[in-house]
């Protein structure tokens, strides 16, 4: 955990991966005490506040365990202009992009060597011969 606020997290217990006999599935088990499940959950109910994901619907609703927190997600359902919803990225789409980018990249950085360009002018050259006999 982060050092913050002057305080250290509370424990926030365990991820255990296991296999569910039945379905052959991969499944994730939080594993945490009971007396720690509301203090780990308001760290990071409090994280997320911070950062903007979530909006408090009364101010320090968060600081106190006397108080019910009422907690609003920041998206288009609720509009407060100072806080403008996050952007939803496909993750596939941006990989994609960025092997395109550094590919070409790589392209502009190397430089043939004579050999590579014999080499590919034989290539073209088989290309070529390919298709004049039907097969290319």
């Amino acid at each position: 955990g982060t050092y913050t606020d002057g305080s250290f997290p509370p424990y926030l217990g365990r991820i255990i991966p296991s296999i569910n006999p039945f379905t052959q599935t991969m499944e994730v088990k939080w594993e945490i005490r009971q007396d720690l499940i509301v203090p780990a959950i308001r760290w990071v109910l409090r994280g997320l506040v911070q950062s903007g994901h979530l909006i408090e619907w009364e101010t320090s609703s968060l600081g106190s365990y006397d108080t019910e927190s009422i907690l609003i997600t920041n998206h288009a359902y609720y509009h407060d202009a100072s806080k403008p919803p996050f952007e939803i990225l496909d993750g596939r789409r941006k990989k994609a992009q960025n092997a395109e980018e550094q590919e070409e990249e790589e392209e502009e950085e190397i430089e043939l060597s004579a050999y590579e360009k014999m080499r590919l002018e034989r290539v073209e050259r088989n290309k070529e011969r390919l298709k004049a006999l039907g097969l290319g």
